[in-house]
């Protein structure tokens, strides 16, 4: 199966190519990667009873499916295993200590970035920004009810969100982009929203 954004469309002309390969009858074989004409290509593998436990131990594993391409699949084992990623995507329900924890992470952060502030203090502030884009990209999806994303699929699925604020595209777009203080009003935006919808979950 290939996977990432070969899979999903978005790959660029340089971008590595992921591949899926599910192992038969219990065998077991380690991750590797090589350059092949100047593309990075990486080899994912997993046996079947693997490729289930990852399925529940990391809901990022979901993506894998839901984006991958089958190019073989003899047996139907990885459409069973691709169904199995669609209903767990489907009835994906995030726990409340995760609702708790991205919550205490956001407030902490614009904690700190209000107290920098006071001080004029705008290389503090940017750098809490920086630090916690993730925790604020998770919130999204924890808002939305699904699971987040690997990094390389975000931009990917994050217009498929059904709760969103009117201007997240441009919001988003600033805290990359903008300048830093544009940057800073970005993020606190977007994180006083996040922390004002978890309240509600």
């Amino acid at each position: 199966m290939v996977t990432g954004s070969v899979a999903r469309g978005d790959a660029y002309p340089d971008s590595d190519l992921d591949l899926y390969i599910l192992l038969e009858n219990g065998h077991i074989k380690r991750f590797h990667s090589e350059v092949k004409e100047n593309i990075l290509i990486e080899y994912k593998y997993a046996n079947f009873k693997q490729a289930q436990l990852n399925l529940e131990k990391n809901s990022m594993e979901i993506y894998l499916f839901l984006d991958g391409k089958i190019l073989f699949d003899k047996k139907g084992v990885l459409v069973r295993l691709k169904t199995i990623a669609q209903q767990k995507f489907k009835g994906y329900c995030v726990s409340e200590k995760e609702v708790k924890s991205i919550s205490h992470w956001l407030c902490s952060s614009l904690y700190k970035i209000k107290a920098a502030e006071k001080m004029q203090g705008e290389f503090k502030a940017s750098y809490v920004v920086s630090t916690s884009i993730w925790a604020m990209l998770e919130g999204i999806w924890a808002i939305n009810n699904k699971p987040m994303p690997p990094s390389g699929a975000v931009w990917a699925h994050i217009q498929a969100l059904t709760i969103r604020m009117n201007d997240m595209d441009e919001l988003l777009n600033n805290v990359f982009l903008g300048n830093t203080p544009v940057r800073i009003a970005s993020f606190k935006k977007i994180s006083e929203w996040i922390i004002a919808k978890l309240e509600h979950k």
